[in-house]
């Protein structure tokens, strides 16, 4: 069995990457839950975890697409289809010698790992630090880290770059 950093960085990463595997910003089009080949879901953030089977896949693009639906929305989630889904999948809580327990999915089920992480990140209060990279050509999901929460790209380098460099050109083009 696979253990999880349940800190709210290491959930929001996991669920960015899973999230993201629709394809966006550099792999637009390239839908990573498109058929099962019993790969692991390493690339889905959840590395360790058995990729979805093919009954597996369907529950898997519902619970990405609820929470897609819910980055940026003043709504946040549908908790209805949210918790329709969370009601299907088995979980267990597993105790330190201290007493502290992690909730863990009964068997090794990528969308009850995806739950358990918005669990965590909703305890945290960082749901509103997942974002959707400001370059529309790009539009990733990211986690914000920033204090003031004012991160605006995924990868500063990638998009933040070459949005500042364009308004730069315009501005320069419009003085001359």
């Amino acid at each position: 069995m696979h253990t999880y950093d349940l800190s709210p960085a290491a959930a929001a990463e996991r669920l960015v990457a899973f999230m993201n595997s629709h394809g966006v910003g550099y792999d637009a089009g390239h839908d990573l839950l498109e058929s099962t080949d019993g790969r692991d879901s390493a690339a889905l953030g959840y590395a360790g975890t058995p990729f979805p089977t093919s009954e597996a896949l369907a529950q898997a693009r519902t619970l990405r697409a609820l929470l897609l639906d819910g980055v940026g929305a003043d709504d946040g989630f549908d908790p209805r289809a949210l918790n329709e889904l969370a009601a299907a999948l088995p979980l267990v809580y597993r105790f330190d010698a201290d007493g502290r327990a992690t909730p863990t999915p009964a068997q090794e089920v990528l969308a009850a790992r995806v739950l358990g992480d918005l669990a965590a990140l909703g305890a945290a209060g960082h749901w509103n630090r997942i974002k959707v990279c400001a370059n529309d050509a790009c539009r990733a999901l990211f986690y914000d880290t920033t204090k003031a929460r004012t991160r605006r790209w995924h990868s500063f380098g990638q998009c933040g770059n070459r949005a500042n460099v364009a308004a730069h050109r315009q501005r320069k083009a419009g003085s001359a």
